[in-house]
């Protein structure tokens, strides 16, 4: 038992679990979709990066430049998100994850700046809308989750209760798997661990659809 606590995970290594989880659902998703396994292994991914996202809010020496960052890769990575989930250039049906991570930050920091609890739910009610409206990945249940990780950042048995709502009820199917992300959230110590490449797990979510659109049209040729 000794040697369970000392296990931890830093910023650095969420990042990689949440980074690896990703590109297994997104090849499952594009390339393998008879593959639940692949899709259910990508549970993890997504409240991972709510989780890291309260933690930049909480850190970052500057929101502004942090929310600029996740608005340019929303609009950088909206081609790529077309290409390998809608096979067009452009489709409006629905948005890239960025969105949805770029709205949700800017929920709480409208929320850290209201009187009390009550008058949150005024920004997190129009972030949620916002959501909803441009049908972003995740929807209002994503910004809804990252609300949660905020408000409720140290009550691990409300982000449990939350995860069990948001997942199982709002979202339901195999998205109840992503409760297993907790145990590595909950395992994190405060801590970067490795600091460095930061932009390249920005860049990664645009190039690796990029690739996988392109394998997809490549099997597709192969086959007509």
């Amino acid at each position: 038992m000794e040697q369970f606590k000392k296990i931890h995970t830093t910023t650095f290594l969420l990042k990689i679990i949440a980074v690896a989880s990703m590109l297994t659902d997104h090849v499952g998703a594009v390339l393998f979709p008879e593959f639940i396994l692949l899709r259910i292994i990508g549970r993890l991914a997504f409240p991972i990066y709510c989780f890291l996202i309260v933690e930049g809010f909480f850190h970052t020496r500057n929101i502004k430049k942090y929310g600029a960052r996740l608005f340019v890769f929303a609009l950088a990575s909206e081609l790529p998100f077309d290409m390998a989930f809608h096979h067009s250039l452009m489709d409006f049906s629905g948005q890239n994850v960025f969105w949805t991570l770029f709205i949700g930050l800017s929920t709480i920091v409208f929320c850290a700046r209201a009187k009390n609890y009550i008058t949150e739910i005024i920004p997190l009610v129009l972030g949620m809308a916002a959501a909803m409206i441009l049908r972003t990945d995740y929807s209002a249940a994503g910004i809804l989750l990252i609300y949660v990780f905020y408000r409720f950042r140290h009550e691990k048995k409300v982000i449990v209760a939350a995860m069990l709502l948001i997942n199982g009820l709002m979202f339901g199917g195999i998205q109840i798997f992503a409760l297993i992300s907790l145990v590595p959230i909950f395992l994190y110590n405060g801590k970067k661990g490795f600091d460095g490449g930061k932009y390249a797990f920005y860049l990664f979510y645009p190039v690796h659809l990029v690739i996988l659109a392109l394998l997809k049209i490549a099997n597709l040729a192969f086959y007509l």
